[in-house]
């Protein structure tokens, strides 16, 4: 899939903002064209990350870009700053948020009470939303469950077969990241085997998932075909049946043109 420019896709989560990627970026997004990805959604996690995004977006317009509070950055909350940041339009899609248990519990309460927030303001915004979950897939379906209107996708999943599926059954689309190149990463390997490739998109969330050839911080989003292939192979699929159709679901989630 190398070197075959009209091929196009979207890497649909990659922090552009964060170096080593935003110090050339301009070469960054040259290797990536060259690879078939001409598109580029950057989800924002807090404020800052936010103005980074916007101004990144705004001087090039294959950058697309999202606003969220990531659970890591809850004592950043300040919802009247984050519906004036809606509010200047741009932004496609609320994101990344969700619910973070990996580390610690002891902030369950309050990281619900934020992700209720933004979903309320993503459902008053008619956006989609992108999802960040690490040991709370039961805690998240029962929020999820509270605003069925939603649109959204399980950004870099990994959580079982089983867990993923009320989440298909909410219409959610499912996205895989370089975790699903490596031959260790069963749990991945397995999930996408169930996942039907109609409700897949694909990322790097580079600069912090590596994949099998292109480990952490090398990874960006020229190498989504290494994504597409080992998806290809798990499902028995050709590479282009599968970037076809997972382009397809990121245009139609995010209303890409």
């Amino acid at each position: 899939m190398e070197g075959c420019p009209y091929r196009i896709m979207t890497d649909t989560h990659t922090h552009l903002t964060e170096e080593p990627l935003i110090s050339s970026i301009d070469k960054v997004i040259k290797r990536a064209k060259e690879n078939g990805v001409d598109k580029f959604i950057v989800p924002g996690y807090n404020p800052d990350s936010w103005c980074k995004a916007r101004q990144l977006a705004s001087l090039h317009n294959e950058i697309f870009f999202a606003v969220g509070l990531h659970p890591m950055f809850i004592h950043e909350e300040n919802r009247e700053i984050f519906e004036k940041e809606l509010k200047q339009g741009g932004a496609i899609a609320v994101g990344e948020i969700g619910l973070d248990f990996y580390k610690s519990k002891t902030e369950k309460d309050e990281q619900i009470r934020v992700l209720e927030n933004q979903l309320q303001l993503a459902v008053d915004y008619d956006l989609p939303v992108i999802f960040h979950c690490r040991k709370a897939y039961d805690d998240l379906l029962k929020i999820c469950k509270e605003f069925p209107q939603i649109k959204a996708v399980m950004h870099s999943c990994s959580c079982s077969s089983e867990q993923i599926k009320p989440f298909l059954e909410l219409g959610y689309y499912i996205s895989f990241s370089g975790i699903i190149t490596r031959n260790r990463s069963l749990k991945a390997i397995k999930l996408a085997s169930v996942v039907p490739v109609e409700k897949m998109i694909v990322e790097t969330d580079s600069p912090f998932i590596g994949t099998n050839n292109h480990p952490v911080p090398t990874v960006e989003p020229a190498h989504i075909p290494e994504i597409i292939a080992s998806i290809a192979e798990i499902k028995g699929e050709a590479s282009d049946f599968v970037e076809g159709i997972a382009e397809n679901n990121a245009k139609e989630l995010f209303k890409l043109t």
